[in-house]
């Protein structure tokens, strides 16, 4: 396009038209947003070293520093997406460039990502700690490469900075940066930029980067291991086995399931082109290499890391770190070969951008509709629904069963909102505070547990509601909530007839 990269023009235009168009559905539908930006919703007024979840805080902190510059909305928080997924795919495609390859190498690989069901589909719909892996795993893959071409000072700081930023973004780019450095080691003519001493100060910023929120982790350890469960760690005595069975079938199919759109598709246009035997026997450049070696290597450490600690479940999104780089991978071997492998690359190219333009109407009606379950927390009417929880007087607090109560903060950005995995509970909370959860189901034990711990007691029972729900059969969705006071406001006479019906209903 002229003076303009065509591959990186798309990407920017698709960034923008998705970062416009999804709020644009939502303010039409009158929707709210996903549980996972729900969850950033309620973080977005505390800048802390860690939050629940057991997730790392990098994308929170973004999207908190976003919204208080422009406003909370849908708006800021789909730009700061959008923004993480044009920063990751561009370093992909720098990357390529800087390794010495073509243009039409670095667009296959660019736009290739999106042949990925995790980021065509799942990075749109939901998702966002894994978006900040996506973008800062490219990035620390990027500062590597970086490193290679020349080797500087500056270039062994930005390494160290990127690797930092890197493992906040997602806790498991741990396995990434390993395998970047093991596979750098393996390849004599890059072994040198490893081995240099330099590489000391690209440590210890990264430790810098990462030391408060390890710190932080410490002494918040119900936090971080908040969703421990989900790994499944094995169990004993006969378990042992099948649990790392189980958990090694999951590597393999979410592997499987993660790579079979780009692999499948670059080994369509090897066939094609009568080139599957040639790429077999043809030694790759140290570059491939290189890009090969990670994907091997980062595999082979999750391999050895199930095997040792027991987990018995993989989910595909876990393996983003290590298996982005696979169009990247395709493409750079189609350099070899010339024409053919510059048909090769534009096939590539040109199938990633057509499955971007054609996935793009069902992202905007997920937008509006959500999906089952939980999921479909995003059709409620949000203004509504705080009208009516707010019926008999105000509310400063509000405690969710789920991180779909985020969205409250879209009504009203100055309320304290909450679901079971927040830190600082106890100290966050201010009177009036209200527990809210969906369906029709008893008041959620847990929730209430951890509000009298905070000295808080129930102030009547519970309260049914029929919250007006878009884009739906019934039209609404059943709700109950009940009212919360501090204890220490009112004579303890007053606490045995308000808990009599609640504690039938548990």
């Amino acid at each position: 396009m002229g003076p303009l990269d065509g591959a990186i023009a798309f990407v920017v235009l698709y960034c923008a038209l998705q970062a416009l168009v999804l709020p644009l559905i939502s303010y039409w539908a009158g929707t709210g947003v996903n549980i996972d930006e729900a969850e950033q919703l309620i973080y977005l007024p505390h800048f802390w070293m860690g939050y629940g979840s057991s997730q790392p805080p990098l994308y929170s902190w973004l999207s908190a520093v976003f919204c208080q510059i422009f406003g909370t909305s849908v708006l800021s928080l789909k730009i700061v997406k959008y923004l993480m997924v044009l920063l990751g795919t561009v370093c992909v495609a720098v990357g390529i460039r800087r390794l010495g390859y073509s243009r039409g190498a670095a667009a296959a690989a660019m736009l290739g990502l999106f042949t990925i069901p995790e980021i065509l589909w799942e990075m749109q719909r939901a998702l966002t700690h894994s978006v900040a892996a996506l973008a800062f795993s490219a990035m620390m893959v990027l500062a590597l490469i970086l490193l290679f071409e020349k080797r500087t000072l500056a270039r062994y700081a930005f390494f160290g900075l990127a690797a930092g930023l890197a493992l906040l973004a997602k806790y498991n780019d741990i396995l990434l940066l390993i395998a970047l450095i093991a596979a750098a080691l393996s390849i004599p003519v890059y072994r040198s930029a490893i081995l240099d001493r330099r590489i000391v100060m690209s440590a210890f910023i990264a430790a810098l980067v990462v030391l408060p929120t390890a710190l932080w982790s410490l002494e918040h350890q119900s936090a971080l291991l908040g969703n421990a469960s989900k790994f499944q760690i094995g169990g004993s005595g006969t378990h042992i086995l099948s649990a790392r069975l189980q958990g090694l079938r999951d590597l393999v199919m979410g592997s499987i399931s993660f790579a079979v759109l780009p692999f499948g598709l670059a080994l369509m246009a090897f066939i094609a082109e009568k080139l599957v035997m040639k790429a077999w026997r043809h030694k790759a450049r140290a570059e491939a290499q290189f890009v090969g070696r990670i994907i091997l290597f980062g595999l082979a450490i999750t391999v050895a890391l199930i095997i040792t600690s027991g987990a018995s479940e993989v989910r595909n999104r876990w393996l983003l770190p290590l298996l982005f780089l696979v169009p990247a991978y395709g493409a750079m071997r189609a350099e070899e070969f010339d024409l053919k492998g510059r048909k090769i690359q534009y096939f590539l190219a040109g199938t990633g951008a057509a499955f971007a333009i054609l996935a793009l109407p069902a992202t905007w009606y997920v937008q509006a509709a959500g999906g089952n379950g939980f999921s479909s927390s995003i059709r409620l009417d949000y203004p509504a629904f705080y009208k009516l929880l707010t019926a008999d007087g105000p509310v400063s607090t509000i405690i969710g069963d789920r991180q779909w109560v985020g969205n409250f903060r879209l009504v009203e950005r100055n309320l304290v909102i909450m679901d079971p995995q927040t830190p600082h509970f106890g100290t966050l909370m201010q009177p009036p505070a209200i527990i809210v959860w969906l369906d029709d189901r008893p008041l959620p034990a847990g929730l209430l547990s951890k509000a009298e711990k905070a000295g808080y007691a129930l102030e009547g029972g519970v309260r049914r509601l029929s919250v007006p729900e878009r884009l739906s059969r019934k039209g609404s969705r059943a709700a109950g909530f009940v009212r919360l006071r501090k204890i220490n406001d009112v004579p303890a006479a007053a606490d045995g007839p308000d808990a009599g019906p609640v504690q039938d209903g548990d």
